[in-house]
């Protein structure tokens, strides 16, 4: 932990040093999540079927995520990183849960990989929306990387697991749709 508490010191020198910084952090650790839901809401007035699937996907994919993340963080209870060192100081209020896995990362990423899945472009771009909501939960004392790290891959086995259901789905409606209109 000792490490990471220095990489997190690393960076509040560098967002504590102007208020501007200050407050950017606390916009992608509180609100820029809220960017990758609006391109999903974009995507899914989408003529492509696929691209409003991926939504639908990515809705499931976060609320699984955040589940996930809950019964994690239940059964860790890691302690967050302002409780941890006076090192480390906190920049919104507290949150009530614990500390491992992130949330918002993990609900982050799970929205982001599912828009990846269907557009690319707009994957990317929300990948990287959700890369800054992880540096952001950093930035204000809240997760150590390691709990970033946590959230990344609860968000990717949470997409993960909605495709993998949604295909199977997808599969046995086709074979049932298949079996009924039979021509002989």
């Amino acid at each position: 932990m000792p490490f990471e508490i220095q990489i997190l010191i690393g960076i509040q020198n560098v967002v504590l040093s102007t208020p501007w910084m200050i407050a950017l952090a606390v916009f992608f650790a509180r609100w820029f999540i809220l960017v990758n839901i609006v391109l999903a809401i974009v995507m899914f007035g989408s003529r492509r079927v696929h691209e409003r699937h991926a939504v639908i996907e990515a809705a499931w994919s976060a609320l699984l995520a955040l589940t996930f993340t809950v019964l994690i963080a239940f059964f860790i209870q890691r302690i967050r990183p302002y409780l941890a060192t006076h090192s480390v100081v906190l920049l919104i209020p507290p949150p009530f849960n614990t500390s491992f896995p992130s949330g918002h990362t993990a609900t982050a990423f799970a929205i982001a990989f599912a828009l990846f899945y269907a557009n690319r472009t707009l994957g990317i771009l929300s990948l990287v929306i959700a890369g800054f909501v992880a540096y952001g939960r950093m930035a204000v004392g809240v997760h150590f990387p390691t709990d970033i790290l946590g959230g990344f891959f609860v968000g990717l086995l949470s997409f993960a697991v909605v495709r993998k259901i949604h295909h199977e789905l997808m599969c046995a409606d086709i074979n049932r749709s298949a079996r009924w209109h039979r021509h002989t």
